[in-house]
């Protein structure tokens, strides 16, 4: 087994248990890509008590290809179904999660879901930074669902492009898109006047943006 890190060091691929600045818990990522990979997971149930399921990290030099295909993601007490960090692209086509808090958490990294199903405690997608480029897309389509009891869409301090088409968002709470200042301090602030472009096509929405 290789050395744990001292504290000072475990940030990253290193880490030990979740950050708290996302309001998580839980000290076990069920699976993880980092630096440059392609990972492909077929027919497959892939779970987490808490944390998360489907992570990236530390995608250096990059990229990391995840692509989940009739999947069921799940997180039982805590955690995220998906990570898309840095240089990353996560695709899901054809899946269902399960998860207590939110289906992805992106920050400068890409999310697909193609028919997909989301049942979310909290949020279906996520995104936090304080370095957006203002690249980041989020798409969600060909018949996906959204099923969630907070946001559907969660956007703190970032400014990525959303593009939602012949899906359904179902929000427990009444909002489609929440966009905020993050309540990580050490995220940093996006660049005034970085505009989220969120584009819905071919559907019916039913809530607020705010």
């Amino acid at each position: 087994s290789p050395p744990v890190p001292a504290p000072e060091d475990r940030y990253g691929a290193f880490m030990v248990s979740v950050p708290w600045p996302l309001g998580l818990t839980g000290s076990f990522r069920s699976t993880l890509s980092v630096e440059s990979a392609t990972v492909t997971y077929n027919n497959s149930y892939i779970g987490a008590v808490g944390w998360g399921a489907l992570s990236t990290d530390a995608c250096v030099p990059g990229p990391v290809y995840l692509t989940a295909n009739n999947c069921t993601i799940e997180t039982l007490e805590s955690g995220y179904g998906a990570y898309a960090d840095g240089n990353s692209a996560d695709v899901f086509n054809d899946c269902t999660f399960n998860v207590t808090d939110m289906a992805v958490i992106f920050t400068q990294g890409d999310a697909t879901f193609d028919n997909t199903v989301v049942n979310s405690g909290r949020f279906g997608a996520m995104q936090h930074s304080g370095v957006s480029t203002g690249n980041e897309v989020l798409t969600i389509t060909n018949g996906s669902v959204f099923n969630t009891d907070e946001a559907s869409i969660m956007i703190k301090n970032s400014a990525p492009i959303i593009n939602v088409d012949n899906s359904t968002l179902n929000t427990g709470n009444g909002v489609i898109l929440h966009l905020m200042l993050s309540d990580d301090h050490g995220a940093g602030v996006v660049a005034e006047g970085s505009p989220t472009v969120a584009n819905f096509s071919d559907m019916t929405l039913t809530g607020d943006i705010i």
